[in-house]
């Protein structure tokens, strides 16, 4: 049960990472075309 509850919050970081990085390279996108 305890690793469960150190592996989750890793699994949230890991993706708020990925929208973040995501976010970020669409975001460059759009900024490029314009």
């Amino acid at each position: 049960m305890s690793l469960l509850l150190l592996i989750t919050p890793l699994i949230g970081i890991g993706l708020i990472t990925i929208e973040t990085n995501y976010g970020l390279s669409l975001f460059n996108e759009i900024k490029i075309k314009s």
